[in-house]
This record gives C-alpha cells, structure tokens and sequence, in this order.
C-alpha cells in the first residue's frame, strides 16, 4: 500500500493534470509501473482474494486523493461556501446546517454518487422523501373574525 499503491494512484491523478506531452508520458510510465503489482500473480498481493484487493485499492485511491493538490477557490464545499460569502459577509448557523445537509445528501458528482454515499459507502435513505414522511403538516391558519361596525 504504503510503496506502490498509494504512489502509483497518486502519480496517475498528477499525469491527468499534466499538460506537458512528455512529462505527461514519464509520469504515466512510472504510475503504470507501480500498480504492475495489481497484475503480477506472483507478486506481494498474490496472496489476497479480488474483494480484498479491491478494497485495498480503494483504500489506495481515497488515500492518495487526500495527497491530491486542489484549489479550494475552484472545487468542493470550501468553494460553495466561499461563493456564499461573497454575497453575504455571514451566514447563519442554521442556514450553514442547511447547506451542508443539501451538500453531503443531495449534490450528486457527474458518477450520481453524494458525499454521504461515498463516505458511508452505502447509499443513504432520500432525505427528502424521508421528511414528506415524517413532518407533521403544518396548522391551517387561523381564520379571520369579521368585525361588524
């Protein structure tokens, strides 16, 4: 994990981003060399079953994204709130709660999964239908005495 996976999914992600042909190709070359160890059946992970390697490389992607290098102006939540901002100088905390519910269990990446999903790596109830389900609904309002003058 810790000498080839991680690297060698940390190097592929840095050749996606890199613009120049060649460094491009070096980068990509040493990546592909790395995860050979996924295809060797004589190898170190010659020993484990397809459901543990495949959790291992999971394991191996998330870890090597957390490495991954992002500008926050431009990506995730700290870019939502960072939008909000400009147009408010403070939102309130029951408005922050708010948006972070619509960001972890309703915003959807273009593969339909949602932050909840991915973390929990299951996919949660829908939050919406679950409060049409259990909110009570709201009182009739209260009518209007006719005052006779």
């Amino acid at each position: 994990m810790h000498n080839r996976l991680i690297p060698g999914f940390y190097l592929h992600k840095v050749a996606q981003k890199e613009t120049d042909p060649e460094k491009r190709g070096k980068i990509r070359q040493k990546s592909q060399e790395l995860l050979s160890v996924l295809k060797d059946k004589t190898g170190p992970l010659s020993g484990f079953d397809d459901c543990e390697i495949d959790f291992m490389v999971r394991t191996a992607k998330e870890c090597a994204g957390l490495f991954q290098r992002s500008s926050s102006c431009v990506e995730g939540r700290n870019a939502q709130l960072s939008l909000h901002h400009h147009g408010m100088h403070r939102l309130s905390d029951r408005k922050m709660k708010g948006l972070t519910v619509i960001h972890n269990f309703h915003l959807k990446r273009p593969d339909g999964t949602t932050a909840a999903e991915r973390f929990f790596e299951n996919k949660p109830i829908n939050m919406f239908e679950w409060l049409v389900e259990n909110m009570p609904l709201p009182a009739r309002p209260r009518s209007r005495i006719k005052m006779v003058s």
